[in-house]
């Protein structure tokens, strides 16, 4: 064979083995992806995976995108853009907060000096006498069992799926009385995740959240800033959801059915424990309305909504009729700051049927970046953020959490991220501006290096993002804040 054939010869096996390495690449790629897909659908099955791994569902999820065209269309009546407040563009968040409720005391003086200094030591706790109407609230039910007391949590992915609210919520009702789990969407991303409500749903639903759709600047966000209608031009299968006690747990004695406006054709038919449904016409009277339902014991409750059309919808409440409900109000990807683009009118709508008595904001971690060096600009946001919670809850005391330790790489090692001081500071000073309840949740961790240490304990308290707590940490949180909480009471 010449010295050209085999020149050849050389070219082929290597072109063919390139072509066989590209084709093992792409079945590799596939594999993996088979295999995502896979324990995607398992997680709901697999408690190994329940307790160190949360479901990101980014099938449904991720992959949608914000498409604001969808509300400038015809899908929402335009007279409830009409009952929402102006909201403030980026650069007037930035304004002095001070004016913005004049029904509201000037914020506090604080010492800009010492919070200059980069050194200075947070404490673990501040204003406490905020939360004195909180505890009158749950000392006059313990006085009398037939009272009812209502904590709303809202946070961030740190608290999904009920993470470390359910801890608070248990401990609670078991001192206090209560059952039931609030207030939950009708479509949730975190419905396989969650172990204290059995939550099913289907149907052309459309969902809006103000992470999702962060463009849309003025839209009717509900209670924990979302909302959901039916799918524009749909005629496939009814919308429908379902709640249920998980096995062993105790139920709820009566459940609301929040929605807002929307097409006058909507009706919820509505099975409770398996009975025949209820139905109910949607009336179209107000920016929020409720359905009352009751019964001995619930564990479990349908809703199927015919005809929904343009129609609001915003979640249910399974509650008890006294003791202590807690809502878990969580939103993944929120900084906080967006909370201000949930109207004051939606707000006090709800504010109106659950008046409860303490509000807790927990947010932090969706705003640290290590090369960040300044927080003014979340200061501000944040000190509108609290305002205007106090406007829209004026009976109820609040407590803002200081967030978490977070994990960040430095070289080979795992170390705290830098700007985890940088936010917890602001959020001091939030509180000490605002006059709201402050609790150091970094510090109770056990400060600087806690979350790598959490990570790497020989029972893991966190996941290996080192960022966010599994159950097992989150159940010791959540154990922090309530004996944080009954500790406080007795001062």
């Amino acid at each position: 064979m010449t010295s050209f054939g085999l020149l050849t010869l050389a070219y082929t096996f290597v072109e063919l083995m390139g072509q066989r390495i590209v084709v093992r690449s792409y079945l590799v790629l596939l594999l993996a992806c088979l295999i995502l897909l896979v324990v995607q659908w398992a997680y709901p099955f697999l408690p190994f995976l329940n307790e160190y791994f949360k479901n990101s569902n980014f099938i449904t999820y991720y992959l949608k995108t914000d498409d604001p065209g969808i509300m400038v269309a015809e899908p929402i009546d335009s007279s409830v853009f009409d009952q929402l407040d102006s909201l403030p563009d980026s650069t007037e968040l930035l304004a002095d907060t001070a004016t913005v409720s004049d029904s509201l005391p000037p914020l506090a003086y604080v010492d800009e000096a010492w919070f200059a200094n980069d050194s200075a030591v947070i404490p673990d706790t501040a204003n406490l006498a905020h939360l004195r109407k909180f505890f009158d609230a749950l000392n006059a039910l313990k006085k009398d069992p037939g009272k009812k007391v209502r904590i709303s949590y809202w946070g961030d992915s740190m608290i999904e799926g009920d993470l470390i609210t359910q801890t608070i919520r248990a401990k609670f009702q078991k001192l206090f009385g209560g059952s039931g789990v609030g207030f939950v969407p009708y479509i949730s991303i975190t419905a396989g995740f969650r172990r204290t409500v059995v939550h099913k749903f289907g149907g052309p639903w459309e969902y809006f959240s103000l992470v999702k759709n962060a463009k849309m600047k003025k839209a009717p966000f509900g209670l924990n800033g979302e909302y959901m209608i039916e799918e524009p031009d749909s005629n496939s299968s009814p919308l429908y959801a379902s709640f249920a006690a998980p096995k062993g747990k105790k139920g709820w004695k009566q459940m609301r059915l929040f929605y807002g406006k929307g097409s006058k054709k909507a009706i919820a038919m509505v099975s409770l424990n398996h009975n025949p449904a209820q139905t109910f016409p949607l009336n179209d009277t107000s920016l929020v309305s409720q359905i009352l339902l009751k019964d001995t014991l619930i564990n479990f409750a349908r809703i199927q909504l015919d005809s929904a059309g343009n129609t609001l919808f915003y979640g249910v409440s399974l509650e008890s009729e006294n003791g202590v409900i807690l809502d878990n109000l969580s939103l993944r990807g929120n900084s906080g700051m967006a909370q201000t683009r949930i109207s004051t009118p939606m707000l006090k709508g709800f504010n109106s049927y659950l008046k409860p008595d303490l509000i807790v904001l927990h947010f932090g971690i969706n705003v640290i970046s290590a090369s960040t060096m300044k927080y003014g600009w979340y200061e501000h946001a944040m000190t509108r953020v609290v305002r205007h919670y106090q406007k829209c809850f004026p009976q109820a005391s609040i407590l803002l959490i200081g967030v978490a330790d977070k994990g960040f790489k430095k070289g080979d090692v795992m170390v705290s991220d830098p700007s985890v001081y940088r936010v917890l500071k602001t959020q001091y000073k939030v509180a000490k501006k605002t006059g709201v309840a402050f609790w150091n949740l970094y510090s109770a961790m056990g400060g600087e290096g806690s979350m790598i240490e959490w990570t790497e304990a020989e029972k893991p308290l966190a996941n290996k993002d080192y960022t966010h707590l599994n159950f097992r940490g989150a159940n010791a949180v959540g154990n922090m804040l309530y004996d944080f909480l009954m500790e406080a009471n007795k001062e």
